[in-house]
């Protein structure tokens, strides 16, 4: 039996949805390796390896910033929002010319309605209205632009921007 404790979130247990999760995130740690692995001789997959690992901190640093929203809202809801968002930093797929390696069962759930949550303050609800928006174009950058090498990391910077913006309208 493995530890899975590292997946599971503080609102619930692992469900076959976070074991799957789970999954997806070490094939994506795997393709991530292989990327960079491959790219010793490529200076483009290089370039591409750098801003897929740029746009993961930046979804992690967004996941710690909603997972103490969840925390202090006791929210399932900002819970589920967090797993979404780290998918669409961690699971992003450069061979997937469809989603970008990202369902979009997952991204759907990044919608503006989260600023409905209760015990945000404004400053709290616009930000993550805005990290929602940013994380469901991380992985549409894929298939969906010339250049994914250039556009993730700026992606990447205005996420950094978005969550500072809601840390700091914290009550």
């Amino acid at each position: 039996m493995t530890d899975d404790s590292q997946f599971r979130t503080p609102f619930q247990h692992p469900d076959a949805e976070t074991v799957l999760l789970a999954a997806r995130r070490a094939a994506a740690a795997d393709r991530l390796a292989a990327e960079a692995e491959r790219t010793t001789e490529d200076p483009q997959g290089a370039a591409l390896a750098a801003a897929l690992l740029e746009a993961a901190g930046a979804a992690s640093r967004a996941v710690a910033w909603v997972c103490e929203l969840a925390a202090r809202t006791s929210s399932p809801r900002l819970a589920e929002f967090a797993v979404a968002l780290l998918a669409c930093g961690r699971d992003l797929d450069p061979t997937d010319a469809e989603t970008g390696g990202v369902p979009d069962y997952l991204t759907e759930r990044l919608d503006g309605l989260i600023a409905l949550q209760d015990g945000l303050t404004d400053g709290e609800a616009y930000a993550l209205a805005t990290v929602g928006a940013i994380a469901r174009a991380l992985p549409r950058t894929i298939p969906h632009t010339d250049d994914p090498a250039r556009h993730l990391p700026e992606l990447a910077r205005h996420l950094d921007r978005a969550t500072a913006t809601g840390r700091a309208a914290r009550p």
